[in-house]
């Protein structure tokens, strides 16, 4: 649920008109208007105050966003668990059968997928898992991104929405770009291990940096040509 209406459905069950939510909070009640049409973002500091005053609305919702978090998490740590397996299985069986080694692996390979053509089988698989991963991924209100060698190849609209941006204003960007300068030596450290799992502070569209929880994985390093991607996982943090 966004903010904005998390802060509608507050007032209308308390029986509150606009001004007497804002007087509760401390605000004007333009304010209040703005925050609950979406064109201002109320502070740590309000959102303390709301949870002050109303927790039972919080204690669901925090419930609510970390399940799905944590189940987003396996979902994408499954899908890319089944990439990098099908992927080793391609690579064993472009490999030269010279050795007994890959003679046995191939053999079992194709007796545990039972047919003539492992390719043909191995190909339906990746087409499967690449419609359930680009349904998380598109339809996901977590934000998510990939990218290559520091590069972002693709972010979803839950991200790129959350900083301002048009898609095509990140894609092919560094990551280092978005990240706050006192952090890049920390940030050039998780890209190059291929993994994080830290708070950064991330520039939106406006010039300002938001806090982001980044939790990251690769995959596909163990591929032929030693290319690797890793899947991030944001959540913004007051």
């Amino acid at each position: 649920m966004k903010t904005s209406e998390l802060l509608i459905k507050i007032r209308k069950n308390e029986l509150l008109t606009q001004k007497q939510f804002a007087d509760k909070l401390g605000i004007a009640r333009i304010t209040a208007h703005y925050y609950e049409k979406g064109k201002r973002r109320p502070s740590g500091k309000i959102m303390d105050r709301l949870k002050e005053l109303y927790p039972k609305y919080f204690e669901d919702s925090s419930q609510k966003e970390e399940k799905e978090l944590v189940m987003t998490d396996r979902v994408v740590a499954n899908l890319l668990d089944q990439i990098d397996t099908l992927k080793e299985q391609i690579n064993y069986m472009e490999k030269p059968t010279t050795n007994t080694q890959h003679e046995d692996m191939i053999t079992a390979v194709v007796d545990e997928i039972n047919l003539h053509n492992p390719f043909d089988h191995i190909v339906k698989k990746l087409d499967g898992v690449q419609a359930n991963w680009d349904f998380l991924f598109y339809n996901s209100s977590q934000a998510m991104s990939v990218a290559k060698h520091g590069l972002i190849t693709n972010v979803n609209k839950a991200f790129y929405d959350m900083l301002g941006y048009k898609q095509e204003e990140m894609i092919g960007k560094p990551i280092i770009k978005f990240i706050h300068p006192d952090e890049h030596e920390l940030a050039i450290k998780s890209i190059k291990s291929h993994k994080a799992n830290q708070v950064h502070r991330v520039k939106t569209k406006s010039g300002k940096y938001i806090k982001i929880q980044i939790t990251a994985k690769n995959f596909g390093g163990k591929v032929k040509d030693n290319s690797s991607y890793s899947v991030a996982l944001m959540e913004k943090v007051n």
